[in-house]
């Protein structure tokens, strides 16, 4: 379920996790910004980024997040895993 605000606001809500991606089977929200505003419909394509649950800003890929670590290392991996966990707010 998608809620879209004139503002560009968006709420992504997957009570039943998302079958696509093997790091969020868990029902899970996350809140983003569209732009422009007025993009029509929810394209991820359109979000300009991620919000946390504390209203910080924040890319919305892992990617886009400078790494002070090696990906590969656990490091780098708890730094990613980081990121998405405060882009996305489990919901049980």
């Amino acid at each position: 379920e998608i809620w879209s605000h004139g503002d560009g606001g968006m709420v992504r809500i997957k009570p039943d996790g998302d079958p696509t991606n093997a790091f969020r089977p868990q029902a899970h929200l996350s809140v983003s910004v569209k732009y422009p505003p007025s993009a029509d419909g929810h394209d991820f394509n359109d979000e300009a980024f991620k919000v946390d649950h504390c209203g910080n800003h924040l890319p919305k890929w892992s990617k886009d997040v400078k790494n002070p670590h090696d990906a590969a290392c656990p490091a780098g991996k708890k730094f990613l895993d980081d990121h998405a966990n405060r882009t996305h707010t489990n919901l049980r």
